[in-house]
C-alpha cells in the first residue's frame, strides 16, 4: 500500500514580485515499510519537499495524498489533526520542552490529540523510551541529558501516536560520529519492524542506511536509486492510528495541568507578566477615577454658575458677502420656540428681543446702549446716557436695532 503519493507537486515563493521556484512538478510515491532517504545540496529544495509531507506547508499545485487521503485541499485545522495522528517528526534540534522531563516530553503529543486516557499514554510512553533505550532518564530533563539522548527521546516521542510514517530532518546533523552511528542503528531497526521513514540527509553514508534513495537538484528529482525492497507490515498505516477519544473534561484537565507547570517553571517570568497586569489594570482604574471626579467638579462648577438658563440667538447674516448687525433678520418664529419647549429637559421658553436704541425727549437725548429688550409690550432700558440736545422739546423718536432670541431655563444643573 502507498503511505504517499504526490502528483505534480510544485512549490514557488513570492518575494515581492519576484518567484522563486523551491519545488518544481515532483512525483513520487512512498510505500509502507520503506526507508527513503532523500538527498542533496542546500537549496535543492529537500527541506521544502519534507514540510509538504509533513503537512506544514502547502503546495503551490500538485496533489498530495496520504494514506489514500487527498490532504493537500484540507483546512487547517484537519491538517493539524492529521499531522498529530498519522506523522512523526524527529528534528535536527530536538525540539524538546525543558520544563518537562522525558517521559513529559515523550507523552505530549496525546494532549493535543484525542490519545488514550493518562494512565494507558503513561505506560505507553515507558515502553517506548524502553524501546529506544533510555528508561533509566525518563525523570530527567533535556538539560540533564547529552544529545544523543535527546534524540533517542524525540524518536520515542515521534512514535507515541503510532503514525503511519516518520519524518526525520538531518536526525544527526548536531551529534558526533558514534552517537549518529547509534541513531542511524535504531531507525533501521525501527524500519524493520515495519515503520515507514523518510529521512532527509546531506550525508553519504548515512544514506547507505536507506533501503531507497532519491538525489533532489534545483527542486527536482534527478535521480533515484532502489537498494532493497520496503519492509512487509502487518498493519495497514491507515488504521494503525484508533485512539480512544478521552472525555472533554479530561482533556480540559490536561490543558490546565499543562498551563500550571508552565506557570510554575517560569516563576520569574510568570510573577512578572502578573505584576504588569496589576499596575496596568490598577493604573486604567485610577485614571477612571481621576476622570469621574473632575467631570463631577466642572459639572458642579456650572451649576454654581447658573448654567440652566440658556440663550438662543440667530447667527448674524450676510448680504452680498458683508457681515450684518446681529438681529438684523428675523430668523427665530413662535414655531421655533414651541419646537424648544419639547425638548426633554426644557423647564420653561419665553421669547424676548433686545438690542440698542435711541430716545429723544425735551430736546434731550439717549443711547440706551444694549440693555433695551422687550418681551411681549414691556419694554425695558437701562441707565440712559445724554448724547446730545439738538431734538424738538415735546417729542420722542427712537431708533432700536432689535436682536430676536429665546430664554430657556432647563431642569439640568
Amino acid at each position: 500500500m502507498n503511505v504517499i503519493e504526490l502528483s505534480g507537486i510544485s512549490k514557488t515563493y513570492c518575494n515581492g514580485h519576484i518567484a522563486v521556484p523551491a519545488v518544481r512538478r515532483v512525483d513520487l510515491t512512498v510505500t509502507d515499510g520503506e526507508f527513503l532517504a532523500v538527498m542533496g545540496h542546500s537549496g535543492s529544495g529537500k527541506s521544502t519537499l519534507l514540510n509538504i509531507l509533513g503537512l506544514l506547508d502547502r503546495p503551490t499545485s500538485g496533489t498530495y495524498r496520504l494514506c489514500e487521503r487527498d490532504v493537500s485541499v484540507l483546512p487547517d485545522a484537519e491538517m493539524a489533526r492529521i499531522r498529530n495522528a498519522r506523522i512523526g517528526f524527529v528534528f535536527q534540534k530536538y525540539n524538546l520542552l525543558p520544563r518537562l522531563t522525558a517521559l513529559e516530553n515523550v507523552m505530549l503529543p496525546m494532549v493535543y490529540g484525542d490519545a488514550v486516557d493518562r494512565r494507558a499514554g503513561r505506560a505507553r510512553a515507558l515502553a517506548l523510551l524502553e524501546r529506544v533505550g533510555i528508561a533509566d532518564r525518563a525523570n530527567h530533563r533535556p538539560n540533564e541529558m547529552s544529545g544523543g539522548q535527546q534524540q533517542r527521546v524525540a524518536i520515542a516521542r515521534a512514535l507515541i501516536n503510532n503514525p503511519a510514517i516518520i519524518l526525520a530532518d538531518e536526525p544527526t546533523g548536531n551529534l558526533d560520529s558514534v552517537t549518529a552511528a547509534e541513531i542511524i542503528a535504531l531507525l533501521t531497526e525501527l524500519n524493520d519492524g515495519g515503520i515507514t521513514i523518510v529521512m532527509v540527509t546531506h550525508e553519504q553514508d548515512l544514506a547507505q542506511v536507506a533501503r531507497r534513495v532519491i538525489v533532489m537538484h534545483d527542486g527536482s528529482v534527478q535521480r533515484e536509486e532502489t537498494r532493497l525492497p520496503a519492509v512487509v507490515s502487518g498493519a495497514s498505516p491507515a488504521g494503525r492510528y484508533t485512539p480512544d477519544r478521552r472525555p472533554l473534561t479530561a482533556m480540559v484537565g490536561e490543558y490546565f495541568t499543562q498551563a500550571f507547570r508552565s506557570l510554575v517553571a517560569n516563576k520569574t517570568r510568570s510573577l512578572l507578566s502578573v505584576l504588569g497586569v496589576l499596575i496596568g489594570v490598577a493604573s486604567v482604574i485610577a485614571m477612571l477615577s481621576l476622570g469621574t471626579g473632575a467631570q463631577r467638579d466642572v459639572q458642579q462648577r456650572i451649576a454654581a454658575l447658573g448654567s440652566n438658563l440658556l440663550s438662543v440667538r440667530p447667527q448674524a447674516p450676510r448680504v452680498g458677502g458683508v457681515a450684518m448687525n446681529t438681529g438684523a433678520q428675523v430668523r427665530l418664529t413662535e414655531q421655533d420656540v414651541a419646537e424648544i419647549a419639547r425638548i426633554e429637559g426644557v423647564a420653561g421658553v419665553a421669547a424676548y428681543t433686545s438690542g440698542r436704541g435711541q430716545a429723544l425727549y425735551r430736546g434731550r437725548n439717549w443711547n440706551t446702549d444694549d440693555s433695551l429688550s422687550m418681551s411681549g409690550a414691556t419694554a425695558q432700558a437701562g441707565p440712559p446716557r445724554p448724547l446730545g440736545s439738538n431734538s424738538r422739546p415735546g417729542s420722542l423718536r427712537s431708533s432700536v436695532t432689535s436682536t430676536p432670541a429665546t430664554a430657556i431655563r432647563s431642569t439640568l444643573t
